[in-house]
Parts: structure tokens; sequence; C-alpha cells
């Protein structure tokens, strides 16, 4: 079924395959649990599938084994682009991805593309042609590859932006995102200058698989070095949604990563900030808060960081008075224990600090009355006195 040959469109798949399964080990040792890590395997894997199944179509001897291949491979085919989308989506903390439906929705082009190809042979919409020598290409396979190229340019517009966002803060950070985002979409103009062109770029082997690994080890790198999949696993998440303190957590570039529902309630102008810059957030603080030193120092933690455990009080007067107990704890990272970013929980005592106030206003009452009644006392016990005067001179 396959025969073994030297030749160049085959030669670095086996280097890709490798290097995904590397990867792909390293980061179940080191990296932390959650859905992005997972996305992160799995593109790796659909590179492996696709990088396999070339290999396979380029040795195949027959027809029977290259359509073996071809549908092997398009199972990486057809996923990766989806696969990539959403990686793109959760890394770059797009609302949309959070919902169900979108990424149901987002699902059903590839499913459909892929059980299109399996089913080929009854109505050859993706493959008006398959021939061991010639194939041609189907309605359908346009359809895949439109919607293919609409996920990977949606992937890509994704990362330069937040890469745009993040310029000014970090040198390497946002320049590993760029490449990492061009590396595949320079793979793909290739292919399409070669189909419209009629050129010979790379002896028209499809690189796209080695490209993505090359994008993929970009990201790798900035796993273990720069923490690019250091995001709050989904057990962690859940717990800061439910809770009604309110958190936010600062990175080391004074940016707010992320908060949950209960900040966003308590300062709905500031989870809203465009720019996620904590400073407009800081300056609130400042502006109307009461100007004890307790309050001074938790407002400098927030601005500027800390590598100490802090908390106290702090009164803000707008929009309403309201009392906060707020704790301010460093991000340790690693063995180094290098700090990364700040956590700040807010949690409302107003309650508790109008029941005190409460409480005190009624033990004033209560001494007011106790002395009107000392007073009261006194005044009977000199009645008493006269009164019994009175009667001894009554007596007399």
């Amino acid at each position: 079924m396959w025969h073994l040959v030297f030749d160049l469109r085959i030669n670095l798949l086996p280097v890709v395959v490798l290097n995904a399964m590397v990867l792909i080990g390293y980061s179940l040792l080191r990296a932390k649990k959650n859905t992005l890590l997972y996305l992160y395997i799995s593109l790796h894997c659909l590179i492996s599938i696709w990088s396999v199944g070339q290999i396979m179509e380029v040795l195949s001897i027959d027809r029977q084994s290259m359509w073996f291949a071809v549908k092997f491979k398009y199972f990486g085919i057809c996923f990766i682009g989806l696969n990539w989308l959403l990686l793109c989506g959760i890394y770059t903390r797009h609302k949309l991805f959070s919902l169900k439906k979108i990424i149901y929705f987002l699902s059903l082009p590839p499913f459909l593309s892929y059980l299109t190809l399996l089913t080929n042979e009854r109505h050859f919409v993706f493959f008006s042609v398959f021939d061991y020598g010639y194939t041609a290409y189907g309605i359908m396979f346009w359809f895949h590859t439109g919607f293919s190229y609409l996920y990977l340019l949606t992937g890509i517009i994704m990362l330069i932006t937040k890469a745009i966002k993040e310029w000014g803060k970090a040198s390497v950070r946002p320049l590993l995102l760029i490449i990492a985002a061009l590396v595949p979409l320079a793979a793909n103009l290739i292919i399409i200058a070669n189909l419209i062109f009629d050129l010979y770029i790379f002896n028209r082997a499809d690189i796209t698989p080695i490209c993505f690994s090359a994008s993929l080890f970009l990201f790798s790198l900035a796993t273990f070095r720069y923490q690019f999949l250091n995001i709050v696993p989904i057990a962690l998440r859940k717990i800061m949604d439910n809770m009604r303190e309110a958190i936010v957590i600062i990175d080391s570039f004074g940016k707010i990563i992320d908060f949950n529902p209960a900040f966003q309630n308590a300062f709905p102008a500031y989870a809203r900030a465009p720019d996620n810059e904590i400073k407009s957030f800081v300056d609130f603080l400042r502006q109307n808060s009461e100007g004890a030193s307790e309050a001074r120092a938790i407002i400098e933690a927030v601005a500027t960081g800390t590598s100490a455990y802090i908390d106290g009080e702090l009164c803000l007067l707008e929009p309403g008075k309201t009392h906060y107990f707020v704790y301010v704890q460093p991000i340790y990272y690693g063995k180094e224990k290098s700090i990364h970013g700040t956590v700040v929980l807010f949690n409302d005592i107003t309650n508790y600090k109008n029941l005190l106030e409460e409480l005190k206003d009624k033990n004033e009452e209560i001494s007011a009355m106790n002395e009107e009644l000392v007073a009261m006392n006194k005044q009977l016990r000199d009645h008493a006195r006269v009164l019994e005067l009175i009667t001894v001179l009554a007596w007399a």
C-alpha cells in the first residue's frame, strides 16, 4: 500500500510530529491544566495527524491507500482552523468564546466538511474527481477552505490585536505573539500564490503543518518562559465567580487581567475600561477615599504592587459611602518565587460598620438614660431625707 521514497515534500514532517510529541509531554508535566492547555495540545495532535496523513499520501502506491491517507489527513485539516480560533479566542479572553452556543455554531462547518469528505464516494461534492494521479475539488472543498481561512485569519487578528495592546509594556511577549500569528499566514499566502500564479515555491509542497508547528513552538516558548498559558484554571474561575467579595487581578505591568462579577458590580466603570489600566481605578480610589494612613498604604499597594501581604480598612465616599476591608496579596510564580502580579480582594463591611454605629448610638442613649436615672435617684433620696426631717419635727 505504501513504499518508502526520498521526497522533499515530507522530509521535515517527521520532525513536526516529534516536536509535537515532545511539547505535548512537556506541557502536561509543567503547565497548568486548563482549557487553554488542552486546546494547545489538541492543536499539536491535529498537526501531527495532518503530517502523518501527508506522509502516507505521498508514499501511497494506489488509489485505495491514497484515499485512506486523505481521510486520515483531512481529519486534522478540517478541525485545525476551529481549534486555532478557539485557542486564540480563549487566550485573548474574547467574551464570545465563553458562550457554548457560539462554540457549537463554529463547530458546524468543520463537522459538515469532514462528514462530506467521508461520504464523498456517494456524491462527489468534496472531490469531484479523485484518482491516484489526478484530483479535482468540488464545492464542499471550497466551502471548507473558505471557513478554514476565515477561522485562521480571525485568530491571527485576535493575536495581533492583543500584541498591539501589550506593546510598550513588554518587548518579547507581543513580538512572539505577532510572529506566531504571521507564520501560518505566510504559509497560506505561499500556497495561494502557487495556485493563482502557477508558481512552484517550495516545489508546491504543503508547508502549513510545518509552519503551524513553528508557530506553536513560539507559543511553547511563551508558555514556559513568559507564562502565556498561565491562565486561571476553570475550577478557580468558578470559585471566583461565586464569591461575594470583589476580586481583581493585576499583572506586573499594571494592567487588570481578570476580575469576578462582584468586582464588576462594585466598580462597573473600571471593569469595562477599554485600556484595562489600573491607573484610572487607583485615581478613583485616591479621590474618593477618606484620607487615613491605612487607606493610603492600601491604595499605594494596589497602584504599584507589593512584595508582602497588606490588609486594612478603606472607606469610599462615592457613589455612596461604602466601607471595605481590603486584602492585597502578591502573586508568586516558580521555584524562585518571583512576583508576577497582585491580587486585591474588597470585602464589603458597610453593614457591619453601620451596625457598629447604631450600637454606639444606642450605647450613648443608654448612658444618657442611666445618668438621668442616677440624677432622679439622687432627687428621690433628697426628698426622702426632707420628708424624714419633717416627720421628726412634727412629732417633737
